[in-house]
């Protein structure tokens, strides 16, 4: 027969594994709503019943991701998400303002420097303002995967703009991903270099070579090779 200790101890971890069940089927729960939602903000609205199909979208994701604000191990990016969700629904003046909060409380997400840095520029702010942002998501999160492919697509869509030392950088990070994108994001990546012009694309062939990078599966793939 078990002790009252023994009994006490047992309710107590089972409480705790129920604990930590409850949290993980929250997680993956907040990975599907998040990746929707991520979805739904990369749409481009072409005409009024695209815009209008888009807004309902929207609206119907920011009650999902609010749900996940207070949740251990996502608030952060749940915060964020809804920042996004709100200021595409009401302007990029929330949006700066939104994110400015939070990065007041999570100063060390590169994500949020990123998107902070991409709200500038869509406001058609100095330019220093905007690599300012970037630089910081370069030093919060220098190496995490998916920030690094967004601030990689950013910087080679206004490359054309960027002192060297940012166009240096942006190389090494394409260098360092090594050809890993999601399918959604290597069709953004190619549609940016697409449109880019020849002194442009030699620019950046040259910058791949430096690092010895010329010859990688992933800069045939963005159509990077020599002529």
């Amino acid at each position: 027969m078990l002790s009252p200790r023994a009994v006490l101890t047992s309710i107590f971890i089972l409480g705790v594994a129920s604990c930590l069940i409850v949290n993980g089927l929250d997680l993956l729960r907040f990975e599907a709503v998040d990746a929707a939602t991520q979805a739904i903000l990369r749409q481009e609205a072409k005409d009024d019943e695209s815009r209008a199909a888009r807004r309902s979208e929207l609206e119907r994701s920011a009650p999902l991701v609010s749900a996940f604000t207070h949740t251990l191990g996502v608030e952060g990016r749940a915060r964020r998400d809804l920042a996004l969700l709100n200021a595409a629904l009401d302007g990029d003046a929330t949006t700066e303002a939104d994110l400015g909060a939070l990065l007041a409380t999570t100063p060390t997400s590169g994500r949020l420097w990123l998107d902070l840095a991409l709200a500038r520029w869509r406001r058609g702010a100095p330019l220093r303002e905007t690599l300012s942002a970037l630089q910081m998501s370069e030093v919060a999160q220098p190496h995490e995967a998916e920030t690094m492919v967004e601030r990689v697509i950013f910087a080679l869509r206004i490359w054309e703009l960027l002192p060297k030392d940012e166009q240096r950088q942006a190389i090494t990070q394409l260098v360092e991903l090594d050809g890993r994108f999601e399918p959604a994001a290597l069709q953004r990546l190619q549609a940016v270099l697409a449109k880019k012009p020849p002194e442009t694309k030699a620019a950046l062939r040259d910058e791949l070579a430096a690092r010895g990078a010329a010859a990688r599966p992933f800069v045939r793939t963005l159509g990077l090779q020599s002529p």
